[in-house]
């Protein structure tokens, strides 16, 4: 998400074919098209992630966690490819394409980690004393970190300059190809218990469980994976428009919308967009 903030005075020379900074920033400052332009790369990854986030949760239903995730990771492996042609090309549409195709794979595979992780934590870290919100708490740590990393290569002394900034598209194969390794892992125990079509459904979650829980007697974990499954069995999948019209979910949907909205008001993203373009130079910071 912040990979392109702070090398966008670098992209908008490139796009422009402004040769030096300081006549970049001059053009910033007084051409609405350079920010206009900026905005809609930055914002089009946005959009394309609310798509995948309403998608994600479909086709974890049909097709469980781990193998969607895996799958997921082509769309960012062809983000990269389409990354790697900015080494050659100055076509705008090429970086928007690969806004989307990043945007897609981020909000699918936000949705789809997070069931995946929440699935399988209630089974490895139930036993563990103080366990409780781990799961939580390393997923925002996470995702914090990897802006943070994000934000560091596209300084101008590692990736962020003119000569490497597609360096910093190409390199998002490297956690999408980490996905792969989820071949090594089970599938979510929970997912596998609810394929009411599968007669082998009992068997491969009991399998699943005894990965997970390192031990071959799960029957306790069982008979909490089937009251698990039954309460989720019972629940009624809404779309959007009927979500926001079920009267017993107005106030709890209202609070996280409010609290969400509240954490983008604080301006952080607003910072973090115009680093590369107004702070950084303020503080002559490079």
């Amino acid at each position: 998400m912040a990979v392109l903030n702070n090398p966008a005075v670098v992209i908008i020379a490139f796009y422009k074919r402004i040769p030096s900074e300081l006549e970049t920033r001059m053009y910033i400052e007084s051409s609405k098209s350079a920010n206009f332009l900026f905005s809609f790369i930055t914002a089009v990854y946005v959009f394309a992630g609310i798509f995948g986030v309403l998608l994600a949760e479909r086709i974890a239903v049909k097709f469980g966690r781990r193998k969607p995730m895996m799958v997921n990771s082509i769309l960012m492996l062809l983000a990269s490819g389409i990354g790697g042609i900015m080494f050659y090309s100055d076509s705008e549409a090429v970086l928007i394409l690969h806004r989307i195709l990043s945007g897609l794979y981020c909000g699918i595979g936000l949705i789809l980690s997070g069931m995946y992780a929440m699935e399988i934590s209630k089974f490895t870290m139930n036993s563990v004393k103080g366990s409780y919100g781990t799961y939580d708490r390393w997923f925002q740590l996470s995702i914090t970190v990897g802006i943070c990393c994000s934000s560091f290569l596209g300084i101008d002394k590692f990736l962020g300059n003119k000569e490497r900034w597609p360096w910093l598209l190409v390199l998002n194969a490297v956690p999408a190809l980490a996905n792969w390794f989820l071949c090594l892992c089970p599938e979510s125990p929970v997912y596998l218990h609810l394929q009411t079509s599968d007669p082998s459904r009992t068997s491969n979650a009991k399998k699943a469980l005894q990965r997970l829980c390192e031990h071959e007697d799960v029957g306790s974990e069982m008979s909490d994976l089937k009251d698990k499954a039954t309460k989720q069995k019972n629940l009624k999948f809404l779309d959007l428009t009927e979500l926001v019209k079920e009267p017993k979910l107005k106030i709890r949907l209202f609070l996280v919308c409010f609290l969400q909205i509240a954490q983008q008001l604080s301006g952080i993203n607003i910072v973090s967009v115009i680093l590369g373009i107004k702070v950084y130079p303020m503080f002559r910071l490079q």
